[in-house]
């Protein structure tokens, strides 16, 4: 959504400033300073964060336990799926 509106803006402030540049080329020039700023901004600001530990990232989130099986199911299997797939086999 925020893409869609950045865009029509864009296109908008290109508009007015080829009508009152006479031309569309030196408005363009002008609007592309905007991803080049955010390029830059991402580059320098932004930390790196390859070859970090997500808990180092996010050390408030709890480690999950390895004795407790996880709410959603997932990982678990039945006897009875187990028998299924030994059946196809």
């Amino acid at each position: 959504m925020i893409s869609v509106s950045g865009s029509a803006v864009g296109l908008v402030i290109a508009g007015q400033l080829a009508e009152r540049w006479g031309s569309l080329g030196p408005a363009i020039t002008v609007l592309i300073g905007g991803p080049i700023l955010a390029a830059l901004l991402v580059l320098f600001v932004y930390p790196e964060t390859a070859n970090v530990e997500l808990e180092t990232l996010n050390p408030s989130d709890p480690l999950p336990s390895p004795e407790r099986p996880r709410p959603d199911g997932c990982g678990v299997q039945s006897a009875a799926s187990h028998a299924a797939v030994a059946a196809m086999i």
